[in-house]
């Protein structure tokens, strides 16, 4: 009868570290996520920029630079 106790302890923990592991890993892919979001929105706007300069100099205007 003992081990029966035994056993449910250890299957009982055994799910609350599963459970943990799955938040962990649920919390990695979020923020790898969010970074790609990042990533991409740093891409358009840099092409945006990129293609604002090359209008500009198709119609003779000068651009003047923005400061980060």
């Amino acid at each position: 009868m003992d081990w029966m106790i035994y056993a449910s302890v250890l299957g009982l923990l055994l799910f609350l570290v599963n459970m943990v592991m799955i938040n962990m890993a649920g919390r990695g892919a979020q923020k790898e996520i969010e970074r790609l979001e990042h990533e991409a929105n740093s891409y358009k706007a840099k092409m945006f920029d990129l293609q604002e300069v090359k209008d500009t100099s198709s119609t003779g205007e000068e651009s003047t630079p923005s400061e980060a």
